[in-house]
């Protein structure tokens, strides 16, 4: 099942559990939004005196939950890919949602929708992608088939055979590539301000849209 939101735009799509649908709805696009609300209009003329040097793979910056590592080989190289495994803090229902952040964003960015989620009783896996936050970041030809095929990987690993899968921005096109390339895996797909949705066939219809 496909259900998108927008932010500040069009808000269409579908869903067939009305359960998850109201879970994810309210715990994706409500704290997303009370996030976006918080932050300021104008960015501050300095950086707040407490930041300081970010080591590559993030030691210094704190994650809300213990962090585990996934050992994968990708173009022969050894890769260690960074997720958090949050166990339901609500009754638990049995269904696991699966977070992929969006680009220059990292897992830790998501802690009000993962702890929303964990209180509606899911269990949620958050990952950094492969060159992003805790995770490896090698020189490799990256690719979307590659993202997915990491999230099988860890799915595996945990031994998850269905998961809801949910991606922002640049994410959008990593869940809509894995429910693509696994769909005996996906029971629900969730995009929150997703690209690579764009009709971009010659023949498309178009309209200005600074007109009418």
């Amino acid at each position: 099942m496909f259900y998108s939101i927008v932010r500040k735009r069009k808000h269409t799509g579908f869903i067939q559990s009305a359960a998850l649908s109201f879970a994810l709805a309210l715990a994706l696009g409500g704290n997303l939004g009370q996030a976006q609300e918080s932050w300021p209009e104008v960015a501050p003329a300095e950086p707040p005196a407490e930041w300081g040097a970010v080591s590559a793979n993030f030691e210094e910056i704190p994650y809300p939950y213990p962090v585990q590592f996934l050992e994968i080989n990708r173009f022969q190289q050894d890769l260690r890919y960074a997720y958090m495994d949050v166990a339901p803090s609500g009754r638990a229902n049995g269904q696991t949602v699966f977070i992929q952040h969006g680009m220059n964003f990292y897992s830790e960015a998501y802690t009000p929708t993962i702890n929303a989620l964990a209180e509606e009783g899911f269990r949620v896996i958050a990952v950094d992608r492969i060159g992003y936050g805790k995770s490896s970041k090698p020189i490799l030809p990256y690719s979307f088939n590659m993202v997915a095929a990491n999230m099988k990987a860890l799915l595996d690993e945990l031994g998850i055979e269905k998961t809801a899968i949910v991606g922002h921005s640049m994410g959008g096109m990593a869940v809509s590539r894995f429910a693509m390339m696994y769909p005996e895996t996906t029971t629900h797909v969730v995009m929150i301000n997703q690209i690579g949705l764009t009709d971009q066939r010659q023949s498309r219809p178009w309209s200005d849209p600074f007109v009418g």
